[in-house]
């Protein structure tokens, strides 16, 4: 899975109608996933502003693009592995991380597909390790110290989920959210666009205030609920995670529960 992209008045936290479509990555075509979070960020100020961001921008700002992982991916990471640096001056602590995440065991399945009929190749039982098994794992980069480039030089945003049998692309193109679907060779995937509008600060204030007025009306709400506290403290975590790590791996669990 790979996300690519730029932080634009609120960042990825608009990516809520584009949820819909997250059937896509639950379904039995994501076997075998992995994504790739990639937000290379330039700051538009002179170095010589110094960062009013006390704890930094990844920490600021880098919660909306843990949020958009949260909201999108159907099994989320439970361990991170990161190291962070600090390339802009300017802008400390630190405006730069990149981590390894992993899954839980229980979503580690065994490879896909048949094995190979061609003749001569070895033998599982000949080779002299353990083989590999299919593991939803990812590598997430974020970083606010890129430099200034031209529009067309820049990597275009986007979220990119690749299974087994096909991809899902998330992007922004013209205030809106684009996803396109594309099915892998001989798979039952179809291939599909879909357009929706960037106005996650609108729905998610809504979304809060429809769920106050039925508890106050006693009413049940069943609407889907992208922004629980719960999930706020992953989106947290995960940043803290990969502020924090240094090599280690860190148990997102552990820092949500306080342990």
């Amino acid at each position: 899975m790979a996300l690519l992209g730029k932080r634009r008045n609120g960042g990825p936290s608009r990516i809520t109608r584009a949820v819909s479509y997250r059937r896509h990555c639950q379904s039995r075509h994501a076997n075998g996933n992995t994504f790739l979070l990639c937000y290379p960020i330039h700051l538009s100020f002179p170095p010589h502003a110094r960062s009013l961001a006390l704890a930094g921008f990844l920490l600021d700002g880098g919660v909306h693009q843990t949020a958009l992982l949260r909201t999108v991916l159907p099994n989320l990471p439970t361990t991170i592995v990161s190291s962070a640096s600090l390339h802009r001056t300017h802008i400390p602590p630190h405006d730069t991380v990149i981590g390894l995440a992993s899954h839980s065991p229980s979503a580690t399945t065994s490879p896909h597909g048949p094995p190979t009929r061609l003749k001569g190749i070895i033998k599982e039982s000949d080779i002299p390790s353990d083989i590999g098994k299919s593991s939803p794992n990812g590598t997430i980069l974020l970083s606010f110290g890129t430099p200034d480039l031209p529009n067309e030089s820049k990597i275009q945003g986007g979220l990119v989920v690749t299974t087994v049998n096909g991809q899902v692309v998330v992007g922004q193109k013209g205030g809106k959210w684009v996803v396109t679907t594309t099915g892998a060779k001989d798979s039952d995937v179809k291939d599909e666009t879909k357009e929706g509008p960037g106005e996650g600060v609108k729905v998610e204030v809504g979304m809060f205030a429809r769920a106050v007025a039925a508890v106050k009306e006693g009413k049940k709400n069943d609407e889907k609920d992208l922004g629980t506290p719960r999930g706020a403290m992953w989106d947290l975590a995960v940043i803290e995670a990969l502020l924090t790590s240094n090599g280690k791996t860190v148990e997102l669990e552990s820092l949500i529960s306080g342990k």
